[in-house]
């Protein structure tokens, strides 16, 4: 019986750390103002990604041929939820956000798609 080995684990804590100085540097690059919108939406969407990356790892332990499936599942969901984020927070009238907030916002998505590709991948891969 092959054993997920604990490093694939811990690359999540790793991951989450280079996440949060990545947010930090795309603040800086796109030049934010006003950073709190940005922070407010770092944290929903680090939630968001650490419960599917969580399920994923029941899932792993329970039945490892569903993996895929609740990645696909967790990746919709999340996509939604990021979409009714943007029905509550953003478009209101009276927001206005300038084209660099969304931009830090869009990377900051595509940042945790990577990694969760990533670990899913491995996860299906060799174990």
């Amino acid at each position: 019986m092959n054993r997920t080995p604990v490093y694939l684990y811990l690359s999540t804590i790793v991951a989450f750390v280079v996440i949060y100085f990545l947010n930090q540097l795309f603040i800086d690059i796109f030049c934010v103002e006003h950073p709190a919108f940005v922070w407010q939406f770092y944290y929903f969407i680090s939630g968001i990604s650490a419960l599917m990356l969580m399920n994923l790892v029941l899932v792993h332990y329970l039945h490892k041929k569903y993996i895929g499936y609740t990645f696909l599942a967790w990746t919709m969901i999340k996509l939604m939820l990021v979409m009714g984020y943007f029905l509550v927070f953003v478009f209101q009238p009276g927001i206005s956000l300038s084209h660099n907030v969304l931009y830090t916002i869009v990377s900051l998505y595509f940042a945790y798609l990577i990694y969760e590709v990533f670990f899913a991948v491995l996860l299906m891969r060799k174990f």
